[in-house]
């Protein structure tokens, strides 16, 4: 209105409606732009919070099977420590973003962690790693 320099109480009582209706439906989209952005911005915090804790659940099972491995390997904590494993072989490759970010982050902590699962999984019931010839 401004740019034609028309001022809204000279123009007609279906127009100035109509100007009046499309300011309330911009100012609609502008607050639904808004809530969007903070739903994707929402969205993606749970996402990754999600992701921690899981990984964080799943390093505190796993170090509390390597603990219980390091003092006596049974049939039960080798079973445990593959189940585990395989979670984790699962959160590395699978297709969730959250999940793969956090591995990304935390690859050399998950890497290392793999590792002692792969050499109590292989473990004698004695509590020693197997030796291979």
């Amino acid at each position: 209105m401004n740019d034609n320099e028309v001022e809204l109480d000279k123009l007609s009582e279906k127009v100035r409606k109509y100007v009046e209706d499309m300011k309330k439906i911009d100012a609609e989209i502008k607050e639904f732009n808004e809530s969007s952005a903070f739903m994707e911005q929402a969205i993606q915090e749970i996402g990754e919070v999600g992701a921690e804790n899981k990984w964080t659940s799943l390093f505190n099972q796993a170090q509390a099977a390597l603990q219980k491995a390091k003092k006596n390997v049974t049939e039960k904590v080798k079973k445990d420590i593959k189940t585990i494993h395989q979670q984790l072989k699962s959160f590395k490759s699978g297709t969730n973003t959250y999940l793969s970010k956090f591995y990304q982050k935390e690859k050399s902590k998950v890497d290392k962690l793999e590792n002692d699962l792969v050499t109590y999984s292989n473990t004698s019931q004695t509590g020693s790693p197997n030796k291979t010839p």
